[in-house]
């Protein structure tokens, strides 16, 4: 008798056809490009080449994503996602974190405190092997759990880290130089055409994408 398959599915946004867009305006040449569906976001790339003699500013907050909903027959006008205000975020799960981790050691520690008197006031419930065994397994136990809130919080160093890094906040490009940023969206869990629009000098370029969903598996 056949089983199914147990493993789970996700559905992510993919982008189909030319992944590079590129825009020379006034000696300046704009290259953007889709990243990927990092689950909360959709993150897009910008590269930025400033040919001309003048400085050059460009800020997220003159950045949208608009997405038509082929499903919904609907617009999603999504803004670029605030830098500081994401690092607050990040920053409010990893005290969250950190004070779920003490809670759930003082959790755990209490629990075999409790097999250990249980087994104090009456041995005779407890084999030889039996609390060998149950020593052993409460402090796997424990190490499990603090393993894998430190892996949780590792994930959010390395994500602070990246958005300091990597997100476009607001930015001068002096003549000649090139810099690359990466842009965050609300993901809308949508398909269909999507226009990213930036702001250059108070003029808007547009670079065009088709997204479409996919099911994965994990």
């Amino acid at each position: 008798m056949g089983f199914g398959s147990c493993t789970p599915t996700f559905t992510e946004v993919v982008a189909v056809g030319p992944m590079d867009q590129s825009v020379n305006e006034d000696s300046v040449v704009l290259t953007a490009r889709y990243g990927l569906d990092a689950g909360d976001h959709l993150v897009f790339e910008l590269d930025v080449n400033n040919g001309s003699n003048d400085e050059l500013f460009i800020s997220a907050e003159d950045v949208m994503l608009v997405v038509e909903d082929e499903d919904e027959a609907r617009s999603h006008r999504l803004p670029a996602v605030n830098k500081d205000r994401l690092l607050d975020h990040l920053e409010d799960e990893k005290v969250i974190l950190r004070k779920e981790k003490r809670t759930q050691g003082v959790l755990s520690a209490i629990g075999v405190g409790i097999g250990v008197v249980a087994m104090a006031v009456d041995p005779g419930s407890f084999s030889t092997a039996d609390r060998i065994f149950y020593a052993a397994e409460a402090t796997a136990g424990i190490v499990g759990e603090q393993r894998s809130f430190t892996l949780a919080e590792g994930d959010i160093d390395d994500q602070i880290l990246y958005v300091e890094d990597w997100v476009m906040d607001t930015t001068t490009i002096a003549p000649g130089e090139e810099q690359s940023w990466d842009l965050l969206f609300t993901n809308p869990i949508a398909a269909g055409s999507a226009t990213l629009l930036v702001e250059v000098d108070g003029r808007p370029l547009a670079f065009d994408f088709t997204l479409e969903l996919a099911e994965r598996r994990e």
